[in-house]
């Protein structure tokens, strides 16, 4: 070789080496015109290009070189250069080639990672475990046979080989973040827990970590209150009343903790970063179920800040503002969400929501209207539709929709399917249940309708709530009452309460029982020489949002001396009142204390129910938007002659209520 020769291989190899590729590829194409079967020159020219990422001209400058000279260095060359140009299947050929020269642990390293493309996994682990077997210490092998076992449901054995690699990097936060993964596949959260923190201690700047362990501690609240719910079931028998409430609030108390975990870790995650969209989702989701609504708000009010093109964040926000009854901004976000999404059926029928309670009635029913002749539409949108046309009396227009609240029974239905009532079932010669599936005071309005359909069957029975069946026992004696869960062998016929008026056609001009229709045990008098009102003041949140009055309200009412006040009012205590709570075990005892009463003040509940089904003089407070059944009437219902409404004049404004009422008790006192 000529000393020229020699000066430019030197030279091309120190550029190479100082990674100035074209002028390395310049000297190494001169010296291939000079000698084109140098093997060497060929691979550093091949290699350049693989550095380069030309891909076709590695393969044919190292392929040539491969075929001049047969050794393992050229054939790994030539196996990565075609593994890099996607050509796997010719990758594998050569890697097994330079096998055949001598075995390493890189050789079966690559070759596996080569399998794992064309995703042979068996073989895959095969070359792993040849490789960890040649060299204990090959970290790469033990990590991707994690992955590899982990990917393939095989657990245990991907914890074994993440173990193997912190014994080599014992500081390495990724292979925690990997065992917690693995811990939480196998739902041992506990555990899981233990090393997502662990990984957090040794990185603390990485916000997913915080957010899986915040997951973690939202799974171990979940599963805390499955596994609570079971032992339960299975020993609550076992308890005395003491036992099982230290057991529950214990329970209670766990609970929150683990929850504010949550909290914490999914507020950590999002400081470190303030884009991540999940990390708000979830941490709304938590303080949602932790009932703090407005906490909640607050994270999906800066959610929509942070990423302002995000309808799934305006819908929840919108959501969670019909739940506080704010229906401006709830209709407002929906706007938003609309903008973004265009037409989405679930935004605008929570939109026709929020219009109906701000008492755009016509709005919302053209909304509904629309969306319920769309094909696979939520059934949801049937029941929102059917209530406005029961609330302008449009009796088989709006009950024929209304009944699809069946499907949302949270009530497990086991009744079979062929036996539940439809128009076209007659009641003669037939055993028929009735079946609450709805709340207290439905059952209790409903009820009216028991005799009617007990002279049309052959058998009725009425399934329902504990809380009711001593009441119902006590005013229908020739029926047979069964708690609910209890299902007959013998019946030919399941029937909602709610839809056993519509089941006899007997419209809103023909309601029973409006005088009353209910009897009550009689009780020890309340002893007072003063007139007797009762209250009624907080209902359903979880029902309806707009039910509740502050009892701060009724301060003035209640300095009336000329009366006595008593309230209804479960788990509450008001130094200002009687409260009747000790004596109240069920629906029964209210409706013998109802009869003691000269007034009861209320909202739309159970209790306003009760006591129109007694004949009790009642004055009813409802919301700027009620409920159907109340239809658009302003001081009677047809419902109940002894029910006198007095409804909010705009939204959430209970004061004017307040104030009429006031007045009205002045006039009694006259």
């Amino acid at each position: 070789m000529s000393v020229h020769y020699k000066d430019l291989s030197d030279r091309a190899y120190y550029y190479h080496s100082n990674n100035q590729f074209k002028q390395a590829e310049e000297i190494y194409l001169q010296l291939l015109q000079i000698n084109p079967d140098d093997v060497n020159i060929l691979n550093l020219l091949g290699t350049l290009y693989i550095v380069t990422k030309k891909y076709d001209d590695a393969i044919k400058y190292i392929s040539k070189a491969f075929l001049l000279k047969k050794t393992s260095y050229l054939a790994t060359n030539l196996a990565k250069a075609y593994f890099l140009n996607n050509q796997i299947k010719d990758a594998v050929k050569l890697y097994n080639t330079a096998l055949e020269f001598g075995q390493s642990d890189d050789l079966y390293y690559s070759l596996a990672i080569a399998y794992k493309k064309l995703r042979e996994f068996d073989k895959a682990i095969e070359c792993y475990l040849k490789a960890i077997e040649l060299n204990p210490d090959n970290y790469n092998a033990m990590y991707n046979l994690a992955l590899i076992y982990k990917n393939k449901s095989d657990i245990d054995s991907a914890i074994y080989y993440i173990n193997l690699c912190i014994r080599i990097k014992p500081d390495d936060d990724d292979l925690y973040s990997m065992l917690s993964e693995c811990y939480d596949l196998k739902k041992d959260y506990k555990l899981a827990l233990e090393y997502i923190n662990k990984a957090i201690s040794y990185n603390k700047k990485n916000n997913l970590y915080y957010y899986n362990s915040a997951c973690l501690y939202v799974k171990s609240s979940v599963e805390l209150e499955n596994n609570f719910k079971k032992f339960m079931i299975n020993y609550v028998n076992m308890f005395d009343i003491n036992t099982f409430m230290f057991l529950y609030f214990s329970f209670i108390l766990l609970k929150n903790s683990i929850e504010n975990n949550a909290v914490i870790d999914f507020k950590n995650s999002i400081q470190l970063n303030k884009n991540h969209v999940n990390s708000y989702i979830n941490l709304s989701n938590v303080l949602y179920f932790q009932d703090k609504i407005n906490e909640c708000i607050e994270v999906l009010s800066e959610l929509v800040k942070v990423t302002p093109k995000n309808a799934h964040a305006y819908s929840m926000l919108a959501s969670r503002y019909l739940e506080t009854g704010d229906y401006e901004k709830a209709n407002s976000c929906f706007d938003n969400a609309l903008n973004i999404s265009g037409i989405t059926l679930n935004i605008l029928q929570g939109k026709a929501y929020a219009l109906r309670n701000l008492g755009k009635v016509e709005e919302a029913k053209c909304i509904l209207e629309k969306i319920v002749k769309v094909p696979n539409h939520n059934y949801i949108s049937d029941i929102s539709l059917g209530m406005i046309y029961l609330t302008e009396k449009n009796f088989e227009k709006g009950y024929k929709l209304y009944r699809n609240r069946n499907k949302d029974t949270k009530i497990t239905n086991v009744f079979s399917p062929e036996k539940i009532w439809n128009k076209n079932v007659n009641f003669d010669d037939k055993n028929v249940i009735v079946y609450s599936n709805c709340g207290f005071g439905d059952t209790i309005m409903y009820s009216r309708y028991i005799n009617i359909l007990k002279d049309k069957v052959k058998k009725l029975i009425i399934e329902t709530d504990n809380e009711l069946i001593s009441l119902l026992k006590y005013n229908f004696k020739d029926i047979e009452i069964i708690k609910k869960g209890i299902i007959p062998s013998d019946y030919d016929v399941v029937i909602p309460f709610m839809d056993i008026q519509y089941a006899l056609d007997m419209d809103f001009d023909n309601i029973p029982g409006s005088r009353g229709y209910l009897k009550a045990k009689k009780s020890k008098s309340i002893l007072t020489n003063k007139k007797k009102i009762g209250l009624y003041f907080k209902g359903s949140d979880k029902v309806f949002t707009n039910r509740s009055v502050s009892f701060e309200l009724f301060k003035e009412i209640i300095k009336n001396d000329k009366f006595e006040f008593y309230s209804f009012q479960p788990d509450s205590e008001y130094n200002e009142i009687n409260n009747l709570n000790k004596y109240i075990n069920d629906f029964s005892d209210s409706a013998s204390l109802l009869k003691e009463m000269d007034v009861l003040i209320t909202v739309d509940s159970a209790v306003a129910h009760l006591a129109g089904a007694l004949g009790v003089k009642t004055f009813l407070m409802l919301p700027f938007c009620p409920e159907w059944r109340w239809f658009d009437d302003k001081k009677k219902t047809p419902w109940y002659d002894s029910v006198t409404i007095f409804k909010q004049d705009k939204l959430n404004d209970w004061s004017s209520v307040i104030s009429d009422i006031q007045n009205e008790i002045d006039i009694i006192c006259k």
